[in-house]
């Protein structure tokens, strides 16, 4: 979890996998790669105040379905 969706960005939070979070809102930030993914999205995580790139959250999509832009 990140301040802001940046790799640069702080860690406000690392949480062990797999750990369910809601997410509030999406954004586009730095492109994340791994595993063959590739994925500008990050989203928003109230409860720990950071972002987490969409990589890895388990969703097929890259911009998760019915969660709106931050």
């Amino acid at each position: 979890m990140r301040a802001e969706p940046r790799l640069g960005a702080a860690v406000v939070a690392v949480l062990p996998g797999p750990t369910q979070v809601t997410v509030s809102c999406q954004t586009r930030g730095d492109t994340v790669s791994t595993a063959g993914h590739v994925n500008d999205a990050w989203s928003f995580v109230p409860a720990l105040g950071g972002y987490v790139s969409n990589i890895f959250v388990d969703d097929p999509a890259a911009w998760l379905p019915g969660v709106g832009e931050c």
